[in-house]
């Protein structure tokens, strides 16, 4: 996830448009999403879990949308790196 957030950072900072803002925001988004879903697991003493199995119920929302939010993300990047804009 990291390394996703860094590849964004140079195309935002090359040209700010507001689509590449948007992606970014997304991204930004969906990572936060995520970490909060898993934070749950964390709580439980879960350090590391696949899937959303150890993740209270109430929080599995968050996980799906972290990840939707997230590709989302990584499909408006290849868009943006298509059509160079």
């Amino acid at each position: 996830m990291a390394l996703g957030v860094a590849l964004f950072i140079p195309i935002v900072s090359a040209a700010p448009t507001i689509a590449k803002i948007g992606v970014l925001m997304l991204g930004v988004g969906g990572v936060i999403s995520f970490v909060y879903a898993k934070l749950g697991a964390i709580s439980r003493g879960k350090y590391t879990s696949w899937g959303p199995a150890e993740i209270p119920g109430n929080l599995h929302k968050f996980y799906w949308a972290g990840y939707m939010l997230m590709a989302s993300s990584f499909l408006g990047l290849l868009a943006s790196l298509a059509t160079g804009k």
